[in-house]
């Protein structure tokens, strides 16, 4: 249940440290591991979570704020709080619960006006695995699981233009989401649902010379359809659709999605003997139909494609070297409301020589995004790497101290006035991790 990256105290960090360029993580729907039915019923409730403590240094406090297309760079020092925490239930049947949730209190040491403080909660349920090459479940061959959450964060968009860095644009979002599964090997479908609700804040005046900027919420839902057919317990192979609505108020606006692709996915398919590969690569086609479009309607149709890929060399039970591929190319919908094709490609390696040290770099991150209704294209760039050392000790239910040194550095190149920018970031954390085992039900 619990899944941790590491350092531990990212995912309560990211709703500050996304703007300041710090790795992003984010809280994974539980699963289970199946067991056979024969086995006597165990369940066991634990409490975890851990005690975050940063400070960091950005050559630019509020990257995308700017005042007469001119950008105003403003080095800062920070000091980020977070503590968070997570309930867990799960037993020896595939059923999974998981209520959490995290604060995180931003100040700054010049720009105090940009002081904030955020937070969290979910709630995840899950039974069996929604996975064409999991196990089957321990009833029957259907699997779901769903997850709901509200999360206040910053937004680090390009779009997403601080007032003469007086303000941070704040994202209050209500997340959920539901996917259920069936096996009738060889064959498994699944088919979900997800709901995104998001309104925007400043947390200054929303005032730009005089003027008041709209906040325009967005609303979208999609429901995602795959079906596959098992090659073998390795490699399934199907196909992919999903539709999706995006609503918000700024004139009515409303934008249509279809997305259709191939689909291939692997779980520890070993490769050349070195390793093993486990991800999903979907290719295919969207099309779009935004209206009221600015200055006229958009319908436009391009190519899809969509990478989560992991490679897993293991040279012992402490030391792992992984590779993790993500990208994505779809049509977006920005803060101001206009469509946009955003394509995105990152490699990111993690190395753990030992199980007290951890490693993590960001080898290149690019983002590409075409707006459909104005002559504007950003393309952006980062690069960062951790280091994590974990002292051990163990004391009551704290699980030792793990210390982490990180660098980012984020671009973005537009050529609409006042889009460009850059920042780098130093941070230091110190995090106090713990776990505690409740009970067994």
């Amino acid at each position: 249940m619990k899944q941790y990256p590491c350092p531990r105290f990212i995912p309560a960090l990211l709703l500050a440290a996304g703007l300041l360029g710090l790795p992003l993580a984010s809280v994974a729907t539980p699963i289970s591991v199946p067991v056979p039915a024969s086995a006597p019923y165990g369940g066991n409730l634990t409490f975890s979570g851990n005690v975050a403590l940063t400070g960091l240094y950005t050559s630019d406090v509020n990257p995308s704020g700017f005042s007469l297309g001119v950008n105003k760079k403003a080095s800062d020092w920070a000091l980020v709080v977070a503590p968070t925490g997570e309930l867990d239930y799960f037993d020896n049947h595939g059923n999974a619960v998981a209520v959490g949730g995290n604060y995180t209190l931003l100040e700054f040491h010049k720009n105090t006006n940009l002081d904030t403080s955020l937070y969290a909660g979910y709630l995840s349920v899950a039974h069996g695995q929604v996975d064409p090459l999991a196990p089957n479940p321990v009833v029957g061959n259907f699997a779901a699981n769903a997850y709901v959450s509200y999360l206040k964060s910053i937004d680090t968009s390009p779009d997403a233009a601080g007032l003469n860095l007086t303000s941070f644009l704040k994202q209050n979002q209500w997340i959920a989401n539901a996917n259920f599964g069936y096996r009738l090997r060889p064959i498994y479908t699944e088919i979900g649902f997800d709901y995104n609700q998001t309104n925007y804040q400043y947390t200054g005046a929303p005032i730009f010379f005089g003027i008041p900027l709209p906040l325009v919420p967005n609303y979208s839902s999609s429901v995602p359809v795959h079906v596959f057919y098992l090659l073998n317990e390795n490699l399934a192979a199907g196909g992919a659709y999903t539709f999706t609505q995006v609503n918000n108020t700024q004139g009515g606006r409303l934008q249509l999605n279809n997305v259709g692709a191939a689909a291939l996915q692997a779980s520890s398919l070993p490769l050349f003997g070195w390793g093993n590969l486990t991800g999903l690569a979907e290719v295919g086609a969207v099309n779009t139909n935004a209206t009221p479009g600015i200055p006229f309607n958009t319908n436009f149709s391009t190519v899809y494609y969509q990478l989560k890929l992991n490679y897993e060399h293991r040279f012992s039970s402490a030391s792992t070297l992984d590779f993790d591929l993500l990208g994505e190319r779809n049509i977006q919908t920005s803060v101001s409301s206009l469509a946009y094709v955003s394509s995105t490609l990152g490699l990111n390696v993690t190395y753990r020589p030992t199980s007290s040290w951890y490693i993590l770099a960001s080898l290149g991150n690019f983002e590409h995004n075409q707006y459909l209704e104005l002559p504007r294209n950003d393309k952006r760039y980062g690069f960062g790497a951790s280091v994590t050392r974990h002292l051990g000790f163990q004391w009551w239910i704290l699980q030792g101290l793990d210390v982490s040194l990180a660098y980012n550095y984020t671009m973005n190149d537009s050529n609409f006035v006042g889009k460009t920018y850059s920042q780098n970031v130093v941070s230091l954390t110190g995090s106090i991790p713990f776990d505690s085992l409740l009970g067994h039900l």
